[in-house]
């Protein structure tokens, strides 16, 4: 049974843009491609590409499988790993 994931339209703020900007570096860290962090966790590919581009947020029942994905906490999703390493 597939668990379908609604995404929520983050408000027009400078800050949305950044909401998960750790998203991507985690994801290429991983060697994943877009479409197979999408597999992996049950939504399509755009809607993948929505949440790293912070053009859509995931909503908060996927956030645990996403931070599984990544390897790392919830509240690490939303620091740039780059910058952390600083």
């Amino acid at each position: 049974m597939k668990t379908i994931v609604s995404t929520v339209a983050p408000p027009p703020c400078a800050a949305s843009a950044t909401m998960l900007h750790g998203l991507r570096p985690r994801r290429e860290a991983r060697r994943l491609t877009q479409a197979s962090a999408a597999r992996y966790l049950g939504v399509s590919r755009q809607s993948y590409a929505d949440w790293e581009a912070g053009r859509r947020w995931p909503s908060a029942n996927i956030l645990p499988a996403l931070a599984e994905m990544c390897r790392c906490s919830i509240e690490e999703l939303y620091t740039n790993p780059e910058e952390a390493a600083q």
